[in-house]
């Protein structure tokens, strides 16, 4: 009786199947490249994630913060390709990324690199200065390992 009870039991549960979601796209502020082996994406972060506001500004400029992604799935060949890249990832990425704003280009004045979430994923908070009331068009990033091509320009379309 027992052992009839048992194989009742187990054959419902591998009849029952479960229905997987879909998985669905991740969307970004802006985003480029993901057909190959790289791409790039960025996010508009509100500035009290980052930066300590003060309750009174009065200055001529706002600031403007951004989590910015690389993903790169290509290997590199050996310690010394890694140990590089790594070095570029985290103290030399920041200098390729420019915003483009009011007619300006525009260098960060303050980058953080995010904790790795997956291996071949690099992340960094931006945070650009910008004239009150601008809103940024793009950014450009000038790829020095030619994973996107030489530069690539992200349009930033927030509503």
């Amino acid at each position: 009786m027992m052992a009839g009870v048992l194989c009742a039991c187990t054959g419902m549960l591998f009849s029952c199947k479960t229905k997987k979601a879909p998985d669905q796209p991740v969307r970004h502020l802006a985003q480029a490249g993901w057909r190959g082996s790289a791409g790039i994406y960025a996010d508009r972060l509100p500035n009290r994630a980052v930066l300590k506001e003060e309750a009174v500004d009065s200055g001529r400029t706002a600031f403007y913060c951004l989590r910015i992604g690389l993903y790169d799935s290509t290997i590199a060949t050996g310690a010394a390709e890694q140990t590089a890249r790594d070095k570029y990832y985290q103290l030399d990425m920041y200098k390729d990324w420019v915003l483009l704003c009011g007619g300006d280009s525009l260098a960060p004045v303050f980058y953080q690199p995010v904790p790795s979430r997956e291996k071949q994923l690099t992340e960094q908070v931006m945070v650009y200065e910008i004239p009150k009331g601008a809103n940024p068009v793009s950014l450009v990033y000038k790829d020095p390992y030619g994973l996107l091509g030489n530069q690539h320009v992200l349009n930033l379309n927030e509503k």
